[in-house]
Protein backbone atom coordinates (compact mmCIF):
# COMPACT_ATOMS: atom_id res chain seq x y z
CA UNK A 1 0.00 0.00 0.00
CA UNK A 2 2.82 2.42 0.85
CA UNK A 3 4.45 1.75 -2.54
CA UNK A 4 1.14 2.55 -4.25
CA UNK A 5 0.87 5.90 -2.44
CA UNK A 6 4.48 6.74 -3.30
CA UNK A 7 3.70 6.07 -6.98
CA UNK A 8 0.75 8.46 -6.82
CA UNK A 9 2.96 11.13 -5.27
CA UNK A 10 5.50 11.03 -8.11
CA UNK A 11 6.04 14.16 -10.11
CA UNK A 12 4.91 14.49 -13.73
CA UNK A 13 8.54 14.23 -14.79
CA UNK A 14 8.47 10.66 -13.45
CA UNK A 15 5.44 9.93 -15.63
CA UNK A 16 7.00 10.41 -19.06
CA UNK A 17 6.18 6.82 -20.03
CA UNK A 18 2.83 6.99 -21.87
CA UNK A 19 1.50 3.69 -20.57
CA UNK A 20 2.42 4.45 -16.97
CA UNK A 21 0.75 7.84 -17.28
CA UNK A 22 -2.43 6.32 -18.76
CA UNK A 23 -2.65 3.78 -15.95
CA UNK A 24 -2.29 6.49 -13.30
CA UNK A 25 -4.92 8.62 -15.09
CA UNK A 26 -7.31 5.66 -15.17
CA UNK A 27 -6.48 4.80 -11.57
CA UNK A 28 -7.58 8.25 -10.44
CA UNK A 29 -10.95 7.70 -12.12
CA UNK A 30 -11.36 4.29 -10.50
CA UNK A 31 -10.37 5.44 -7.00
CA UNK A 32 -12.69 8.46 -7.24
CA UNK A 33 -15.78 6.26 -7.30
CA UNK A 34 -15.33 5.28 -3.64
CA UNK A 35 -15.53 8.80 -2.20
CA UNK A 36 -18.18 9.69 -4.80
CA UNK A 37 -20.33 6.76 -3.61
CA UNK A 38 -19.98 7.70 0.05
CA UNK A 39 -20.94 11.32 -0.65
CA UNK A 40 -23.79 10.20 -2.94
CA UNK A 41 -25.23 8.00 -0.19
CA UNK A 42 -25.06 10.85 2.32
CA UNK A 43 -26.29 13.60 0.01
CA UNK A 44 -27.16 12.85 -3.63
CA UNK A 45 -25.39 11.81 -6.84
CA UNK A 46 -25.23 15.27 -8.45
CA UNK A 47 -23.86 16.93 -5.32
CA UNK A 48 -21.29 14.14 -5.10
CA UNK A 49 -20.38 14.71 -8.77
CA UNK A 50 -19.15 18.25 -8.15
CA UNK A 51 -18.10 17.91 -4.49
CA UNK A 52 -15.80 14.88 -4.93
CA UNK A 53 -13.47 16.48 -7.54
CA UNK A 54 -13.42 19.72 -5.55
CA UNK A 55 -12.48 17.94 -2.33
CA UNK A 56 -9.95 15.80 -4.19
CA UNK A 57 -8.25 18.87 -5.65
CA UNK A 58 -8.18 20.76 -2.36
CA UNK A 59 -7.25 17.88 -0.04
CA UNK A 60 -5.11 15.47 -2.07
CA UNK A 61 -3.56 17.73 -4.68
CA UNK A 62 -3.26 20.54 -2.14
CA UNK A 63 -1.39 18.24 0.26
CA UNK A 64 0.95 17.17 -2.55
CA UNK A 65 1.55 20.81 -3.46
CA UNK A 66 2.37 21.71 0.14
CA UNK A 67 4.77 18.76 0.54
CA UNK A 68 6.77 19.62 -2.58
CA UNK A 69 10.07 21.38 -2.22
CA UNK A 70 9.99 22.72 -5.77
CA UNK A 71 6.65 23.84 -7.18
CA UNK A 72 6.45 24.14 -10.95
CA UNK A 73 3.76 24.78 -13.53
CA UNK A 74 3.88 21.16 -14.84
CA UNK A 75 3.12 19.95 -11.31
CA UNK A 76 0.07 22.19 -11.14
CA UNK A 77 -1.13 20.95 -14.54
CA UNK A 78 -0.58 17.36 -13.41
CA UNK A 79 -2.87 17.99 -10.44
CA UNK A 80 -5.47 19.57 -12.70
CA UNK A 81 -5.36 16.58 -15.09
CA UNK A 82 -5.74 14.19 -12.17
CA UNK A 83 -8.77 16.18 -11.02
CA UNK A 84 -10.22 16.04 -14.55
CA UNK A 85 -10.00 12.25 -14.38
CA UNK A 86 -11.78 12.25 -11.02
CA UNK A 87 -14.46 14.62 -12.34
CA UNK A 88 -15.16 12.56 -15.47
CA UNK A 89 -15.61 9.41 -13.37
CA UNK A 90 -17.97 11.16 -10.95
CA UNK A 91 -20.05 12.74 -13.71
CA UNK A 92 -20.28 9.46 -15.64
CA UNK A 93 -21.39 7.62 -12.49
CA UNK A 94 -24.01 10.28 -11.73
CA UNK A 95 -25.32 10.20 -15.29
CA UNK A 96 -25.52 6.42 -15.24
CA UNK A 97 -27.16 6.39 -11.82
CA UNK A 98 -29.84 8.79 -13.01
CA UNK A 99 -30.69 6.83 -16.14
CA UNK A 100 -28.70 8.81 -18.71
CA UNK A 101 -26.84 5.84 -20.19
CA UNK A 102 -25.88 7.43 -23.50
CA UNK A 103 -24.63 10.62 -21.84
CA UNK A 104 -22.63 8.48 -19.42
CA UNK A 105 -20.97 6.69 -22.35
CA UNK A 106 -20.14 10.06 -23.96
CA UNK A 107 -18.66 11.26 -20.68
CA UNK A 108 -16.54 8.12 -20.43
CA UNK A 109 -15.51 8.59 -24.08
CA UNK A 110 -14.40 12.15 -23.36
CA UNK A 111 -12.26 10.83 -20.52
CA UNK A 112 -10.68 8.27 -22.85
CA UNK A 113 -10.06 11.11 -25.33
CA UNK A 114 -8.08 12.99 -22.67
CA UNK A 115 -6.18 9.79 -21.89
CA UNK A 116 -5.33 9.16 -25.55
CA UNK A 117 -4.19 12.76 -25.97
CA UNK A 118 -1.91 12.37 -22.96
CA UNK A 119 -0.51 9.10 -24.31
CA UNK A 120 0.10 10.66 -27.74
CA UNK A 121 1.87 13.66 -26.16
CA UNK A 122 4.19 11.33 -24.25
CA UNK A 123 4.90 8.92 -27.15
Amino acid sequence: MISFLKDLLQTPEAQRDPHYWASVYGGHAYIALGPWGIIAIGLDMWTAAWLTPLLYFIVWEGAQWLLLKKRTCPLLWDGILDTVSVAFACYAASLLGNGYQLASVWCWGASVGVMLTGVRARS
